[in-house]
């Protein structure tokens, strides 16, 4: 056998390693990208960052006291500089996005937070409901967030059924005085394709 062909022959092998070695690391993970970010699927905050997108000072201060005292390990602490604007809530609240350290996603409003997994499929939104001032007050308000698929969320309340559309991924819904949160149904979401689901 001449050189050249021994030469041919060890590139082939060489290179057969090579790509049997990527493929096994590749397995493993120590190739693969990072872990789905918290904001993927949500097109509205899946975007750089904008002067808008920065916390009122209250909340910034609110949010540093919780990561000061101690989160959940499963939680983490927020990534305040990584805050995006979602939208205004029937009571002139700003409605903001926060990641955290545990890849979590948090849904912050002055004074109210729910934090939890990314969407996905299987649970495309968020929900938040509050009622500070009980019965005969404002009404409760149920908002969240939804991924880019969700046209709608609907609820029962006190017997009632009630749709919210979803645009730029966020709905709210502002109950009256006479409702309960007790008496607002799981929502059901529906699909731009018109298919519908539990929220999860």
């Amino acid at each position: 056998m001449n050189r050249i062909l021994q030469r041919a022959l060890l590139a082939v092998a060489v290179a057969s390693l090579l790509t049997i070695a990527a493929s096994a690391v590749a397995s493993t993970g120590v190739f693969r990208k990072a872990a789905t970010s918290p904001i993927a699927g949500i097109a509205a905050i899946d975007r750089p960052q904008t002067p808008v997108d920065t916390l009122d000072a209250r909340t910034a201060s609110w949010l540093s006291n919780i990561d000061a005292m101690g989160r959940s390990p499963q939680i983490g602490d927020h990534r305040l500089g990584e805050s995006k604007r979602l939208g205004i809530l029937p009571n002139g609240r700003v409605l903001y996005v926060v990641p955290t350290t545990m890849n979590r996603l948090c849904v912050v409003s002055t004074t109210d937070e729910s934090c939890g997994d990314p969407l996905s499929e299987a649970s495309p939104i968020t929900l938040t409901i509050v009622d500070p001032d009980g019965l005969g007050g404002t009404g409760p308000l149920a908002y969240g967030a939804a991924l880019d698929s969700v046209a709608s969320v609907s609820f029962t309340t006190e017997g009632k059924a009630r749709t919210v559309p979803v645009r730029h991924n966020f709905f709210a819904v502002q109950g009256k005085p006479t409702d309960t949160t007790e008496g607002l149904s799981a929502p059901i979401v529906t699909f731009a394709n018109g298919q519908s689901q539990p929220a999860g």
